[in-house]
């Protein structure tokens, strides 16, 4: 699983599926079509990504520019997302 487009292009989501009860994961050329009929830039814009799982979703909308706000229920998953917006230095695009 990787970012696929903005200032995170190509970098990796080290989410491993079995290590977190296996949530779905969006499919690549889905997430793809998705971000692409929205455009490029999301600069201004603020996304609710409301069932986070592994955090590509907003993940991917932060590298395009729109400040996000997750939501995951499961404390895993949830530790894994605030370790990535820490990692990533992305507390200021993400709450």
């Amino acid at each position: 699983m990787r970012i696929i487009s903005g200032t995170f292009k190509g970098r990796p989501i080290p989410f491993k599926n079995r290590q977190f009860g296996n949530a779905r994961v969006t499919p690549d050329f889905l997430k793809e079509a998705a971000f692409n009929s929205m455009g490029p830039n999301l600069s201004g814009l603020r996304v609710l990504d409301p069932f986070s799982g592994s955090g590509q979703i907003g993940l991917e909308a932060v590298s395009r520019g729109a400040l996000v706000w997750m939501n995951e229920r499961d404390k895993k998953r949830h530790r894994f997302i605030q370790m990535m917006v820490s990692d990533w230095h992305l507390t200021d695009q993400v709450s």
